[in-house]
């Protein structure tokens, strides 16, 4: 069972990553001012990440990208909750350059990501390839580098962070002509390596995370360090297992129009009824922000919530297609608070 949690971790948060670092750049809320003396703290401190990057890319004799001096132009206040409220950000701050941004949280001057757009937008980025770019780094090899980076972004004494996991993609995208003519190409391909929050016992956050995504032979293309949702570990033991399950079992979710539910997508269209499942593929204890208000609705978590440990299963839906190959792909979980018993909330890939 071991094998089918970490390969659901990995689904899901690996989903998470790649959505916080493509929507961080949200539109900005011009009418709140940003004050020079915060701007002057972060230009400094985004300005000593960026030296930081460059020594550690001479050190490694990776491609830098971009310059190498910070030269601030107008910073943006982002209103947005970053990360579909899997963990709380609140409002940021960003710094931008003529190739690097920096973001930081407005409330505590944290960072929370970074782009290097030199290399994002550079032309062997925008070279397509009629087969997939394979890999030439091993697993081992991207996560050491991509470790030497990770240290300049997190203070060690800051969380603790558990063993990272890291995937390839080929970066495959469709051009030509729609429909069956459609050709499919395949730009460089990036490594994604994730690093989970984890408590002193090891419990995984569901959310916070360290994430680096890197070109082979480039400085990274972006990283996310969110690591600001509040917890406080219980001292009690939790519930059992069989007494969680057997709530989870009894729950049943509905999906109406316009509801949110789960934080991934759910397609209205395919499951505007009861969502129940008749096969349990993961069942772990995991830190969660609880999405879920009494019985009556979902919500997303307000400012301060505090995360809970909860027993996590992930189920196959009942209404499931038959698999095309060995294993299903839709799934959904259910959380429940692993010292109250009370269900606080789900997710699903469906």
């Amino acid at each position: 069972m071991r094998r089918a949690v970490s390969q659901m971790q990995v689904r899901a948060a690996l989903a998470l990553c790649l959505v916080v670092i493509s929507t961080s750049g949200a539109a900005p809320d011009t009418a709140n001012n940003i004050s020079s003396s915060q701007v002057r703290t972060l230009s400094a401190k985004a300005d000593q990440i960026l030296t930081k990057i460059k020594q550690t890319c001479d050190e490694l004799h990776l491609q830098f990208g971009g310059p190498t001096t910070l030269v601030a132009t107008t910073p943006r206040l982002n209103e947005n909750k970053i990360g579909d409220s899997i963990m709380y950000i609140g409002p940021t701050i960003c710094i931008d350059s003529d190739a690097h941004r920096f973001t930081f949280r407005q409330s505590d001057n944290r960072f929370t990501d970074y782009h290097n757009s030199s290399l994002i937008d550079a032309p062997a980025a925008r070279v397509f390839y009629d087969q997939p770019v394979k890999a030439k780094w091993s697993v081992e090899q991207v996560i050491a580098i991509a470790a030497a980076f990770e240290k300049v972004f997190v203070d060690p004494q800051d969380v603790t962070l558990g063993a990272p996991f890291a995937e390839y993609y080929d970066d495959a995208e469709f051009v030509g002509p729609a429909g069956a003519a459609t050709l499919k190409k395949y730009h460089i391909g990036q490594w994604t390596v994730c690093w989970p929050r984890v408590d002193s016992k090891g419990h995984p956050f569901y959310g916070d995370h360290v994430t680096i995504q890197i070109q082979e032979g480039c400085a990274p293309l972006g990283v996310g360090v969110y690591l600001t949702t509040p917890y406080t570990e219980e001292k009690s033991d939790p519930i059992t297992e069989e007494r969680a399950l057997w709530i989870a079992e009894k729950t049943a979710f509905w999906r109406q129009l316009g509801e949110k539910i789960f934080y991934h997508c759910v397609l209205a269209d395919e499951f505007e009824r009861n969502v129940t499942g008749d096969q349990i593929l993961s069942k772990q204890l995991v830190i969660v922000l609880p999405n879920r208000s009494f019985w009556g609705g979902f919500s997303e978590a307000p400012a301060g919530t505090p995360a809970r440990l909860a027993w996590v299963f992930w189920f196959r839906p009942i209404h499931a297609k038959p698999p095309s190959g060995p294993t299903y792909n839709d799934s959904f979980a259910i959380w429940v608070d692993a010292h109250t018993g009370s269900v606080i909330g789900g997710d699903a890939m469906l």
